[in-house]
């Protein structure tokens, strides 16, 4: 037996997602899952038909329903692990709850949970299941640290990358913002510090959790569970407690694929975890991060170096300037509200749980619906972002590109989003004044530098 059992791994599961929903009900005072409810964009994935996503999302009783209903499944099958059913009905439960949450939250926190669940109902509490959750969890940090050279590249690891990403969340109050926020404060104006971080927090991700990983000892091999969580509480700490108390669904997949007693090259376990972690690195060498398509994702947490952050965020978030989104047939254009996954924008535009009335002129602002901190869009579009400076014009062709799939709508009259846009906005307000640049006609200044 290893660190924990099936059993254990169960319960501690759903204990830590109903102490996550329960802290995080007391501190909104409200229902945690009212944040998905109230996006009014979501993401379809190709396995899942748009109708049948917009039917759940559309009743709020349903969405929550399937977003409690984990729990229960996950208590059941602690109680009666051997029960195959049980095991079943546990990571269907929690399949549909992570697909319809991450639709709309762009959550990454339960992947790895899922993929265990997915382990476990097919070969129950075995040195199988034990092995591919520690494939899992190999593969969440290389895909990860992965994701981070293949888009910032080496420049992610100087100091100027943890910088900037502390200084955002600095400006956060609350929860969203660090633990300790004057250590996060004395930390940022420390090159060394910066350095160590992000440097570690890389060699980390690619290379120690790999190695160890599959080559330490039984005995040994926890330590890098260890390792991970203190990773998540530096998040916390330093950079956001809600982050780094999200990802806390993860330990119980650390304590059972980390925690297996198989020993390295052991003729059951070894193999699935070697096998997971050698597809995870062969597919991200041959074809980049993986696509961002429930239940796949590439882990993009945080993947843009010092100086692309700092651009991303000047074009798109700070400034006066936006990345908008609209269906085919009613564009952008200056005196549209610009409708933000959070409704900083105009409360009277809301409707029910929040969304934007549909019958309203609005557009949807682009950051962190199809982009942005932890989203990785696909190579073409993450190259025209990560190119600097910024084409805008290249930016809004690549997108739309990608939009052409229409897997991404408006949760309220269910139009896709198909055309992007770059949009100047009235000071201080989320008003469109003018649009600046298209996917059809370069930017001005583009036309200068061509000329």
């Amino acid at each position: 037996m290893g660190a924990i059992d099936a059993q254990q791994f169960y319960a501690a599961l759903a204990a830590i997602i109903f102490a996550i929903w329960a802290s995080g009900t007391f501190l909104a005072g409200a229902d945690l899952h009212r944040r998905g409810l109230s996006n009014p964009v979501a993401t379809v994935p190709s396995c899942l038909p748009t109708p049948v996503l917009l039917f759940v999302l559309r009743r709020a009783w349903l969405y929550r329903l399937i977003c409690h209903l984990p729990v229960v499944a996950l208590l059941a099958a602690s109680r009666a692990p051997d029960v195959a059913a049980l095991r079943y009905a546990a990571a269907l439960s929690f399949s549909c709850y992570a697909c319809c949450e991450t639709a709309v939250t762009r959550s990454h926190r339960d992947f790895p949970a899922v993929y265990a669940l997915w382990a476990l109902a097919l070969y129950g509490d075995s040195p199988t299941a034990a092995g591919l959750a520690l494939g899992v969890g190999i593969h969440l940090m290389l895909s990860s640290g992965a994701a981070k050279l293949t888009i910032g590249g080496r420049a992610w690891a100087a100091p100027a990358t943890m910088r900037n990403v502390l200084r955002t969340y600095l400006e956060h109050d609350g929860p969203d913002g660090p633990l300790l926020r004057p250590l996060a404060e004395a930390a940022v104006r420390s090159d060394v510090a910066m350095a160590v971080f992000g440097g570690g927090a890389l060699f980390f991700e690619v290379a120690l959790v790999p190695a160890l990983g599959l080559l330490l000892p039984a005995r040994l091999r926890p330590l890098v569970a260890v390792g991970a969580v203190l990773m998540h509480a530096g998040i916390a700490c330093l950079q956001s407690l809600a982050i780094g108390v999200a990802f806390l669904v993860n330990v119980p997949v650390y304590a059972y694929g980390f925690g297996a007693d198989f020993e390295p090259f052991a003729a059951a376990g070894f193999p699935q975890a070697a096998a997971v972690v050698a597809a995870s690195a062969a597919l991200v060498l041959v074809f980049g991060p993986l696509p961002e398509d429930w239940p796949s994702t590439p882990f993009a947490l945080f993947p843009w170096n010092g100086d692309q952050w700092a651009a991303l965020f000047d074009a798109y978030v700070v400034g006066d300037t936006r990345l908008v989104l609209s269906p085919e047939n009613d564009p952008p254009r200056p005196g549209k509200t610009i409708v933000y996954k959070k409704h900083e924008s105009d409360g009277e535009l809301c409707g029910d749980e929040g969304r934007p009335d549909a019958s309203r002129p609005c557009c949807f602002d682009a950051w962190d619906q199809v982009f942005g901190e932890t989203l990785a869009p696909p190579p073409f579009v993450t190259d025209a972002l990560a190119t600097l400076p910024l084409d805008q014009h290249r930016v809004c062709a690549a997108l739309d590109a990608f939009l052409e799939a229409r897997t991404v709508v408006a949760v309220d009259g269910g139009a896709p989003l198909v055309s992007a846009r770059f949009a100047r906005v009235e000071p201080g307000t989320a008003v469109v004044a003018a649009i600046l640049a298209d996917g059809r006609t370069p930017a001005p200044s583009a036309k200068k530098v061509a000329a």
